[in-house]
């Protein structure tokens, strides 16, 4: 049996991170370069594209 999760702005800013550090840790560094935090977000923003109208994906007018 799988589990499903709901996709939720906390939910997809954790992964954002969580790729960001990956990507980090494989290019050998111990703090975050500009390239990282790009990352992160562009991640972020994959998941969840209506953040900066704070709304469900898929419920914003100017994202649709």
């Amino acid at each position: 049996m799988t589990m499903t999760q709901k996709m939720t702005r906390e939910l997809a800013h954790r992964i954002g991170i969580d790729e960001a550090n990956r990507y980090m840790k494989n290019a050998g560094r111990t703090s975050w370069s500009q390239q990282d935090y790009a990352y992160a977000t562009a991640t972020f923003q994959r998941l969840w594209p209506c953040c900066i109208h704070q709304l469900e994906p898929g419920e914003c007018s100017l994202c649709n």
